[in-house]
């Protein structure tokens, strides 16, 4: 196989059609010229020709452009997204920062799955268009879409009691999301309940028996010293019956749920990828009620027949063209 000879095609085609928005020399152009030699590869291998070839490019990079235009973010956020991401087809989102930003930071992502799961489909539809990076862009985007859902979702989980809950529902609203600033609202709600719940009673009890009469603050301190006791008492049982039952919160359950989830986000970590060992572990989070995409299975499935199943996310122009000079699947009709 020439490669020269396929780069050469490959720029035509690009030259004459793409719908996708890139720099010259980036590493988006430089994915988008790796999309265009695997067509002109595909219209030898089915003999066709230039006008032909050009026809497949048409319709597969349409494609591509439409699945980059769902994985990226709705509204306002999509400009600040083109500006922070411009050079790329998909970035690495950290799901540790958006748990902590919430759903204002600019590490949150969260896409319509449906939108994602659609175009992906239509991208499967043109087998001669696999490439490791795209595979890699759908299955990262939906792994941390589902995340950073899920972690917001833990964060307006109840905690613990009534009050306990209340103190963490006003907290949530007054830091608008954000977990940083979480810890120190309700930091600031307990003591404040702290000091309306034992120390302002002790307060009164003081006026009262020093402005009226001792009697009085004794009733009321009798009253008083029997709920704390009977609150204390009944939160010491609590705690040993959780303890001995093994009783989990449904926030500290989700929680636990949520690191493991974040786990499979960092086995995407790196340029070299074990798709048996992501696979492994999407079936540990689902077994503990993780909700992962169908799509996420169908790449890693894909990806776990390359050579070595090894996930190479972007290879090598001269790498690409060794491994697909082969018999490549049969797409549909065009």
């Amino acid at each position: 196989m020439d490669i020269r000879t396929v780069a050469d095609e490959a720029d035509q085609l690009v030259k004459a059609f793409n719908p996708v928005d890139c720099e010259e020399d980036s590493e988006l152009e430089g994915l988008v010229v790796q999309l265009a030699a695997l067509t002109v590869l595909e219209g030898r291998r089915r003999g066709f020709n230039s006008e032909e070839t050009f026809n497949i490019w048409q319709r597969g990079i349409g494609r591509i452009s439409e699945l980059q235009w769902v994985l990226q973010p709705d509204g306002a956020a999509r400009t600040a997204w083109e500006r922070r991401y411009q050079h790329v087809f998909w970035p690495r989102y950290s799901v540790q920062a958006a748990l902590a930003g919430g759903d204002s930071s600019p590490e949150y992502f969260d896409v319509n799955r449906a939108s994602i799961e659609k175009a992906a489909a239509s991208y499967f539809e043109t087998p001669w268009l696999s490439h490791p990076a795209i595979d890699f862009a759908i299955a990262d985007a939906l792994i941390t879409s589902e995340i950073c859902s899920f972690g917001e979702t833990v964060k307006d989980m109840p905690s613990g009691g009534i009050i306990n809950t209340v103190i963490v529902s006003m907290a949530r609203e007054k830091a608008a999301g954000r977990t940083d600033r979480l810890y120190w609202e309700i930091l600031k709600l307990r003591a404040q309940a702290f000091f309306y719940i034992y120390v302002l009673p002790i307060g009164v009890l003081w006026w009262i028996s020093s402005t009226y009469h001792a009697d009085w603050a004794l009733g009321l301190a009798i009253c008083w010293g029997a709920f704390y006791l009977i609150r204390l008492a009944y939160r010491t049982v609590k705690h040993w019956v959780r303890r001995v039952l093994k009783m989990e919160l449904p926030q500290e359950k989700c929680s636990k749920l949520w690191a493991k989830m974040a786990n499979v986000h960092r086995l995407l970590d790196g340029g070299t990828l074990a798709p048996s060992v992501i696979k492994a572990e999407l079936a540990t989070t689902r077994n503990e009620g993780a909700v992962w995409s169908q799509t996420i299975d169908v790449i890693l499935d894909r990806r776990s027949a390359a050579p070595g199943g090894r996930w190479i996310v972007s290879p090598s122009f001269e790498g690409l063209i060794d491994e697909r000079s082969g018999p490549i699947p049969d797409a549909a009709a065009v």
